[in-house]
């Protein structure tokens, strides 16, 4: 493992918690999620508020979500001014490829990509890519900005965990 791996800062999505949830629940796999805890408390995990917003159930993940520390809300100038970009530029995309803004469009996603693009982190999502003629997913939504984006099982790798 190299320092910069050591060192890198994630911006995990809802996508990337409920898979994880899902596949290595915290009462079987207690150490990778206590890993979570440990990155969360020295900077390197991070998501913006409105990822725990979604996460309203299970009622245990929800509890989960209610004490974890890597919540934070986007309140800098500069935060503010990124989710912005962000919003702008998807709707722009989406009128660029004739589809109409549904309420559900604007999530979590604007805010995990700007908080990942004001933090200098990458994107740990479930999420595919679209193919270019589809509705932008958040890996789409991550290229614009030059954003590397994983999914959990990469990250578990990155972060060097071996349970």
């Amino acid at each position: 493992m190299t320092e910069a791996d050591r060192s890198c800062v994630y911006c995990i999505d809802s996508s990337a918690i409920f898979d994880a949830w899902e596949d290595q629940p915290p009462d079987v796999f207690e150490s990778l999620w206590a890993r979570l805890d440990e990155l969360a408390q020295v900077g390197r995990l991070i998501a913006p508020e409105e990822v725990r917003q979604e996460l309203a159930y299970p009622e245990a993940l929800k509890a989960w979500a209610a004490g974890a520390e890597f919540f934070a809300e986007l309140d800098s100038e500069e935060e503010q001014r990124a989710v912005t970009e962000v919003v702008d530029r998807f709707r722009s995309e989406l009128r660029g490829l004739d589809i109409r803004l549904r309420p559900t469009d604007f999530k979590a996603d604007p805010f995990v990509v700007a908080l990942a693009r004001v933090k200098g982190a990458v994107v740990v999502m479930h999420e595919k890519r679209n193919p270019d003629y589809g509705r932008p997913k958040m890996p789409n939504i991550a290229d614009w900005y030059g954003i590397r984006t994983v999914r959990f099982l990469e990250f578990v790798r990155e972060i060097g965990f071996k349970g």
